[in-house]
């Protein structure tokens, strides 16, 4: 009979995310090529909206640092002003005027934060890793494609292999269920 190895384990279809409106970003990077060995987690590639959401992070970065500067300079104001309104030296109204400015500087600061941290959860997305390991069985995407029905590549869990046989129908009824078999490879492909 004639056959191949395949998987026994897991073989999974791995597809770009989902934008809004159901499109998927371009192919940046293909890390792997068929047939390579991988571990669980390494990155096997990256789309074209990372560079983009980088300088994004990075930006929401600075302004984060900058809010807590602020906050910092405006909370040692603010103290200072407590303190001086404690010893009747300036007026509650005046304690109140400063701390209205620094509460909202505290809410966009929160909102900073929320906002990087959404940006931080977006980024996984812009890398595609290995679910479990395994061997990059086929590749369907190229870069600079957008990824179609196929997914990027399929990814097959090989600790464990399984012979698939065709035998010819000529040759069938000499078959029976529960039969000792020797498998050989023409090529190769793996010894014993």
């Amino acid at each position: 009979a004639l056959g191949r190895r395949v998987p026994a384990g897991d073989v999974r279809i791995l597809a770009a995310p989902m934008r809004g409106f159901g499109g998927s970003p371009r192919l940046a990077r293909l890390l792997v090529v068929e047939g390579q060995e991988v571990r669980a987690g390494e990155v096997l590639a990256s789309f074209d909206n990372r560079p983009a959401l980088l300088a994004e992070r990075q930006r929401l970065s600075v302004r984060v640092a900058n809010l807590q500067r602020r906050l910092a300079v405006e909370a040692r104001e603010l103290a200072r002003y407590r303190r001086l309104a404690r010893a009747g030296a300036v007026s509650v109204d005046e304690l109140d005027r400063r701390d209205q400015q620094y509460l909202p500087l505290q809410g966009e600061l929160q909102e900073a934060l929320a906002e990087r941290q959404k940006l931080d959860t977006d980024l996984v997305d812009t890398l595609l890793r290995a679910p479990f390991a395994g061997t990059v069985l086929r590749i369907h995407a190229r870069v600079g494609e957008r990824p179609g029905e196929q997914g990027i590549l399929e990814l097959g869990a090989n600790a464990r292999m399984e012979a698939l046989l065709e035998v010819y129908e000529s040759d069938i009824g000499r078959e029976r269920p529960g039969q000792r078999v020797t498998i050989s490879s023409e090529n190769d492909g793996f010894l014993g």
